[in-house]
């Protein structure tokens, strides 16, 4: 069994799980920033306030007729994400 335990803990070794899990948790605390940063540009529709919308700060992009706040922080971010644009909102 020493033989066995040496071999597994030489394999996590070259796995380095402890890097891993510090850039999942960067990837994670990323994630969250950006969504918190796509959520400033959510607001709820004009004449309709059971809706949500988004738009970015000179409303030439925008996704509207949300059901809910989350659902529209998801469609901004998405879509930002997709277009790379979020980083260009102030």
């Amino acid at each position: 069994m020493s033989k066995l335990k040496q071999r597994l803990d030489k394999i996590f070794d070259a796995c380095n799980w402890a890097a891993v899990d510090r850039a999942e948790a960067k990837r994670k605390a990323d994630l969250i920033a950006l969504k918190q940063k796509a959520a400033k540009w959510v607001h709820p529709r004009g004449f309709d306030k059971e809706k949500w919308c988004w738009s970015n700060a000179d409303n030439t992009d925008g996704g509207f007729d949300l059901d809910t706040k989350e659902q529209a922080i998801q469609d901004a971010f998405e879509h930002t994400a997709r277009t790379k644009s979020l980083l260009d909102w102030k």
